[in-house]
Order: structure tokens, then C-alpha cells, then sequence
């Protein structure tokens, strides 16, 4: 789903899909105020372990020259989540994206998470990795659609992290290994 935010404050909502976080429309109706979006919406990132890039295109019409800004949110949904904001500055661009993002995050009720005291502060991407990426509350053995697996290695590559229990070998693979296996045993053999 992408939400779209121009610089003037209009928002529109494209697409959409069921995803494990839902989106609260009341909020997208009347979204919250913030101070300064871009310190809330880079806080957030951080928060989660993430890069915050954004991808600002220029579009030129004749002489008039306009900025598109656009980044995908690092929440789990069926489908990528983008926030977009356009203007005919770039600062602005980014100002509006990063305004729309904390809309739409404030939206899937994700952006104002607390963390408790002291303790210590672990990233959503941490939690996962050492769960192997599966979610605390996510049961394999009740999921008869596939999707709690089709997450984790949704997952797994937005952390960079290759499934090594599902990487299939080809029969040349397995010949070379098994031909390289043979002259190391042979070497060994004649020490």
C-alpha cells in the first residue's frame, strides 16, 4: 500500500492488503501533530534496526521541476508499505515523506512503542535473528496456508540473511564437492 502525501497536507490511501498489523482509520482521519517528523520518523528506524533511506526522484515538466520522495516502512504486512510526499523543493519532499510516515506508522499503532525502564533495549531485527526470525506468537504447526514461513523469509532478506536449510545444491555442485572430498582423502591417506 502506498499513502501519498503532497505538500499541502492531502492524504489518499492506494491499494491495500491483510497484513498482521491493521490500519487504524480513525487515526489517518485525524492524524497527530508532530514537532519535528523527520528527528520522530529517523527515531523510529533507529528504534528498529533499520536504514532510513529515502529515494527522492525529480520529475521536470517544461521549465517547472518537481520532487518525489519515497520510502518503504519497515512494518510487517502481507505487502511492502511505502510513504510517499512530493513538492516542488526537495527539503520539503522529504519533510512531507517523513511527515507521511509517522502518520501512517502512528496509523498501524507501531510508532509510539515504549520501552520499559532500563532493560535492555533490543531491536525488533535482534528479538528476530535470534528466534530464527520467526515472530514470539507465530506457531508453524497450526499455519496450514504457509504464511508464518513465507514472513520468516521475508524476513531473512530484509535482514541480508540467507535461508543456508532451504539453499538446494545442483548435481555439478555435488559432483565438484564429492571429486574435491575424494583428493583430500586421498592426500590424507598417503601421510
Amino acid at each position: 500500500a502506498v499513502v501519498s502525501t503532497q505538500s499541502t497536507g492531502d492524504e489518499e490511501e492506494e491499494g491495500g492488503g491483510d497484513g498482521e498489523l491493521t490500519i487504524d482509520m480513525a487515526k489517518m482521519a485525524r492524524p497527530a501533530e508532530f514537532k519535528d517528523p523527520k528527528k520522530t520518523f529517523r527515531g523510529f528506524f533507529e528504534r528498529e534496526g533499520r536504514e532510513l533511506d529515502y529515494q527522492v526522484t525529480e520529475e521536470r515538466t517544461g521549465k517547472s521541476r518537481h520532487f518525489v520522495c519515497k520510502v518503504e516502512l519497515p512494518i510487517d504486512t502481507t505487502e511492502p508499505v511505502f510513504a510517499e510526499g512530493s513538492s516542488s523543493k526537495k527539503k520539503d519532499a522529504v519533510l512531507a515523506c517523513a511527515l507521511n510516515g509517522c502518520h501512517l506508522l502512528d496509523a498501524y499503532n507501531v510508532l509510539r512503542t515504549s520501552r520499559k525502564g532500563n532493560e535492555d533495549i533490543e531491536t525488533r531485527g535482534q528479538k528476530l535473528a535470534k528466534n530464527d526470525f520467526y515472530d514470539s506468537d507465530e506457531d508453524t504447526f497450526t499455519d496450514r496456508t504457509g504464511e508464518i514461513e513465507m514472513k520468516r523469509k521475508r524476513r531473512m532478506m530484509k535482514a541480508g540473511v540467507k535461508d543456508s536449510a532451504n539453499s538446494s545444491k545442483t548435481h555439478d555442485m555435488l559432483t565438484s564437492e564429492l571429486k574435491e572430498m575424494n583428493e583430500e582423502i586421498g592426500k590424507l591417506q598417503k601421510i
